[in-house]
């Protein structure tokens, strides 16, 4: 987003950080429909979406106003247009499934292992096996190992 938003000379960045982390706050996620302002504060906050201008309204006012909307628009925009790129990449490198049956040998990744304490992680094995399956039940992805 920043590349999006700040000028050439990238002298500005830092007054975009305000408005970015706003509007990835209220920018409602996948995986819980909700957006992180309305999981912290239990409600939506309210966007500016116009301003009546009034004789009254000092100019000042009305410049950080469209500035403010302007950029809010953008930081969106790039929000949404990476969304959808990351989305495509993840989905264009992704593989089917193996089938493991009945009787094939597989690896136990140790990630989840309980490991003897006294030992490095850098240096505890990434895998354990060949194990023979003994059961398997792929729709909830559990295998009984020998």
């Amino acid at each position: 987003m920043f590349c999006a938003l700040i000028k050439p000379d990238q002298m500005n960045w830092v007054e975009k950080i305000p408005l970015i982390k706003f509007v990835i706050n209220s920018s409602i996620g996948n995986a819980m429909g909700l957006a992180l302002f309305k999981i912290n504060y239990g409600y939506m906050p309210a966007m500016m979406r116009e301003m009546r201008m009034m004789e009254r309204t000092p100019p000042g006012v009305r410049i950080f106003t469209q500035n403010a909307l302007k950029n809010m628009t953008l930081a969106h925009d790039v929000l949404i247009t990476d969304k959808i790129f990351q989305q495509k990449y993840a989905n264009k490198n992704q593989c089917k499934k193996p089938e493991i049956k009945i009787n094939d040998f597989i690896y136990l990744s140790t990630k989840n292992l309980a490991m003897p304490k006294d030992r490095a992680s850098k240096l505890v094995l990434k895998y354990v096996g060949p194990y023979k399956i003994m059961k398997a039940i792929p729709s909830t992805s559990n295998y009984e190992l020998e």
